[in-house]
């Protein structure tokens, strides 16, 4: 299976808000900032440029949840005791160092959560602005995910620390605004290739792209203009042939897709993000597999003839020695 990866048009994110996140961690033990008994708020914003985009978020069906997973204690940020465990096996918050790391850990605290039944603490729909604010916060560390994903792109969980650093004051501040990472569903393109001329079958084949567990078909696809095309759905799902072109056979290759909040895996592979996929299937025309059936049927043939052959010789030499022998003793 060949795989040929197009670069990734990526979608505007809050790449400022994660400095801020980060740099908070540094300079929180500053005493003297803010208060103790201080309370905050984060607000929840869609990018203008998201919001206009082809997604067309519907934002009356979009909320997000909130669950605190660290607090403040002595001037540092670390874990409460549910998510001990937690730590033992990831980095604790100081060690969170780029804004990579603070996603991939965002993205392991929510699998963290599902997996123990954690529930969230507080939830916020979105107003008609694209707009949610979580206000009265106590200090600490918050999980911030989206509880309605849209069904064409994916909106990624992230860590949001009260007191944050607000870069254009250095000053702690108690306030937040975050625009969560969104990125459209990825898609796959499938190319049919000859096996033997190895040129591009241009139509005349039909793919299905079914639930992995259920087999439930999520998208047919007719091939045209040398490909088909399906956008990946997130969950795991699999993509195989079920009509091959005229003249050839059909491909017994199975494509076995799970997209997740930490990219897209291919057959158990993760590949790196991009907005396109490009797979090759091929298909071995018929007229080489009937060659092949031929041979193969051809060769039979001449063994069966010489069994036959081998067969006759023998009875012939039987009945001579039995002939032979009658004349003996008539003699």
């Amino acid at each position: 299976m060949k795989m040929i990866f197009h670069r990734l048009k990526q979608i505007k994110w809050g790449a400022l808000v994660s400095v801020c996140l980060i740099a908070s961690l540094f300079f929180l033990n500053i005493p003297g900032i803010v208060r103790a008994d201080q309370n905050g708020s984060i607000e929840v914003l869609i990018d203008q440029d998201i919001l206009e985009s082809d997604l067309k978020i519907d934002l009356n069906r979009l909320s997000f949840g909130l669950i605190q997973v660290g607090e403040v204690l002595d001037g540092t940020f670390v874990y409460k005791d549910e998510f001990s465990k937690f730590e033992q096996e990831h980095l604790s918050l100081s060690e969170i160092d780029s804004a990579a790391v603070l996603l991939k850990t965002a993205v392991d605290l929510l699998d963290y959560t599902n997996q123990n039944h954690i529930p969230v603490d507080f939830e916020k729909k979105m107003n008609s602005s694209g707009k949610a604010i979580f206000d009265s916060l106590g200090q600490g560390v918050y999980l911030l995910y989206c509880l309605d994903r849209p069904e064409n792109c994916i909106i990624l969980p992230a860590l949001c620390m009260l007191p944050c650093l607000n870069q254009t004051t250095s000053q702690m501040d108690l306030n937040i605004q975050i625009s969560p990472k969104i990125s459209r569903l990825p898609e796959l393109v499938i190319h049919k290739i000859d096996t033997k001329t190895k040129k591009q079958i241009q139509d005349g084949f039909v793919f299905e792209l079914k639930d992995a567990d259920d087999q439930q078909v999520i998208q047919r696809q007719e091939g045209a203009n040398y490909q088909a095309s399906f956008m990946i759905p997130f969950g795991q799902s699999c993509i195989e042939e079920i009509k091959a072109p005229d003249g050839y056979q059909k491909s017994d290759q199975k494509i076995e897709l799970n997209l997740g909040y930490h990219g897209l895996s291919i057959n158990g592979v993760l590949q790196e993000e991009q907005a396109e996929y490009f797979i090759e299937f091929e298909n071995e025309p018929e007229d080489v597999i009937n060659t092949s059936k031929n041979v193969h049927s051809s060769t039979n043939n001449r063994v069966t003839f010489w069994i036959i052959l081998g067969f006759i010789s023998i009875l012939y030499l039987m009945v001579f020695a039995m002939q032979k022998k009658t004349f003996k003793k008539f003699d």
